[in-house]
Parts: C-alpha cells; structure tokens; sequence
C-alpha cells in the first residue's frame, strides 16, 4: 500500500529529486533547491517537522562523528524512509540527487522481496560483497541501507550482525524500523537509535492543506487530529480510496471489540484481502484508541487490553503471511464469551 511521508516544496533556483517513499515502490518528486545553500541546511530543510533529531544529525555529520550502525525507529507515515534517504545523501556528499533516484553506486539498498517481504541472508550478504568493494568516491564512504529491516530474519540479522561487529572503513549501516524490538537485541546493542516523530497537529494541517488544496480546513483538523499528526497516513486517508476504506473498517471493528462482539470484529477483519490492508486497518483501530484513550477508560475498563491485543496483531501482521489466522486469533482473544 501507498504511503505518502513528510515532505515539502521549496521554490528556488537549482534541482534535486528528492525521494518520497511508498512503501515498496518509490515516487520522485522534483524539488527547486538554492545552489548556494548548505548541502545539509537545503537537504533537511525538505523535511519536516524533528528539528531536534535534523540539529543532533547534522552536528554529528559536521564532526565526523556519526555511528556507523543508525535505526531510524517511526510509525508508518512519518517519513523513516525519506530521512533515511536525506541522511544517506548528506553522508555520501551527494549534489546531484543520485542517492534520492536509487542510482548512487555507494548507496545499497536492501528491501524485502516476495509475499512476505521478508529481508533473505542471500541479499544482506550480497549488499556486504558491495560494500567491500572500493568505493567510488575519493573518500571512501559507503552505504548500506535498509528498508523496513523488521522483515530481517535470524539468518539474515545474524549475516547482518558480523559486519556491524567489524564494519568497514567509511561503511554506515542505515535501518528503519517501526517499532525496534523487531530487531535483535544484537543489532540493537551496535547502532544507535534515533526515534522519527510525527510533525504535530498544525503542520500536518498546513501540510495536507497544501497538498490537496481542495480539502477545507475543517476536514484537514479532523484528519490530523484522527492520525494524530502523521502527515502521510492523512494523505493517504484523503486520497487514496482503498487506504480510506480500511480505515473505516478499523474504527467500526474498534466499536465491536469494545462490545466484545466476535462476529462483527470478524466481519470487519475480513475487509482486509491482504497483508497491506490488515496493517492499515489494525493500525487505524491503535490510533483511534489512542485518541479516545481518557474517554474509553471511563466507559470502558477493557479498552487498555483490547488496544495491546491490536498492537500485538499489528505486529504479527507484518512479520507472518497468513493473516487469517491473525484476524481469528484476534477476534477470539477480544470476544470474551460471545
């Protein structure tokens, strides 16, 4: 499924592409850029909101003290992808939008493949045969990066793991994750873990408003304060019609989990045809409880419980293929006696 991350238009002279992750598949977008600004400054500048994390990052690209093992840790929608992309270009002195386009010879990358999307060892260790080579930069610097690394397997992690314990000279290792207990507390103890953070209500607002000039100002409230602040999940819920649908699944399956109403959580669940479409909806029902947490708890003593159950599905959801038996282990765990 599609997922539009934190991103925005600058309007000066040069360009660059700059990479908007979604999902699996990528979209470019051509973005003006000053020439005469600061690599950094103009690079980061295209993302927005964490402006803590771009100030701690970009002190430590200016001292040449950046970890060689980085975790960019964030919900889906609030741009782990594109960051990690904007970091790879600041390390690897990118001008010419290489990194951003998928073409620079020093920046691999590492996805998942198949139904599963699980990360094989045979592509971890093919991205280290790269990485040992000579880099085509005069410098020397290198790389690996990898998307959406809780699709890591043992076998995968642990090829993964012997290079981090030894990394080449001028290699860095850049991994998003949704949540970093997926990873191995192996991976975990040698890279440092930065955590991506939606922008906030208002500039989400801003943001969708900008994008999808259409949308009033009421509607663009209501959606950011459903999602949160995520800028790309409300984007998504805004445009794209299968995401909206999904979503709406997730809050009526909220309402028959607090009534602990098996067969309508079922009916709701089923709506999902795939893998995708279990996450998205799993994932709205976290954020609507989140968002009616105080009132929940005052009327209901089981919405706490019901919202780890979903969290632990939602997780489960991305790692196996058979979603079926995640819905019905779901629905029977929150159907009490019905």
């Amino acid at each position: 499924m599609k997922s539009i991350e934190n991103y925005k238009g600058l309007n000066t002279r040069s360009t660059i592409y700059l990479t908007v992750s979604y999902s699996r598949n990528c979209l470019f977008h051509l973005v003006q850029l000053d020439s005469t600004y600061k690599r950094f400054a103009y690079v980061f500048e295209s993302y927005l909101g964490n402006e803590r994390l771009k100030d701690e990052v970009k002190s430590l690209i200016e001292s040449d003290r950046l970890p060689h093992g980085i975790v960019l840790q964030g919900e889906d929608g609030n741009g782990c992808g594109f960051f990690a992309n904007l970091l790879a270009a600041e390390y690897l002195k990118d001008d010419n939008g290489l990194v951003m386009r998928g073409i620079h010879p020093d920046c691999i990358c590492v996805e998942g493949s198949g139904s599963s999307g699980e990360i094989s060892v045979q592509s971890v260790r093919d991205a280290l045969f790269e990485a040992n080579k000579a880099a085509v930069t005069t410098d020397g610097r290198r790389v690996i990066l990898i998307k959406n690394a809780q699709m890591l397997n043992q076998s995968s992690s642990n090829a993964l793991l012997k290079m981090l314990e030894e990394p080449p000279r001028g290699v860095i290792f850049i991994m998003t994750v949704n949540q970093d207990s997926d990873l191995l507390p192996t991976l975990i103890s040698r890279s440092v873990i930065y955590r991506i953070h939606s922008p906030g209500i208002e500039l989400c607002v801003s943001e969708v408003m900008r994008r999808i000039p259409e949308c009033t100002k009421d509607k663009a409230i209501e959606i950011a304060q459903l999602y949160d602040g995520n800028i790309g999940l409300s984007l998504r819920a805004l445009t794209d019609g299968n995401y909206a649908s999904m979503s709406v699944a997730g809050r009526e399956f909220c309402k028959a989990a607090l009534l602990h109403n098996r067969y309508g959580m079922m009916k709701w669940l089923s709506e999902a045809e795939n893998r995708d479409d279990l996450r998205i909806l799993l994932n709205s029902s976290i954020l609507w409880f989140k968002g009616n947490r105080t009132k929940l708890r005052e009327d209901y003593s089981s919405s706490d419980k019901i919202l780890t159950e979903v969290s632990e599905a939602f997780e489960e959801a991305g790692k196996y293929t058979n979603i079926k038996l995640v819905e019905t282990r779901l629905a029977y765990k929150l159907g009490g006696n019905r």
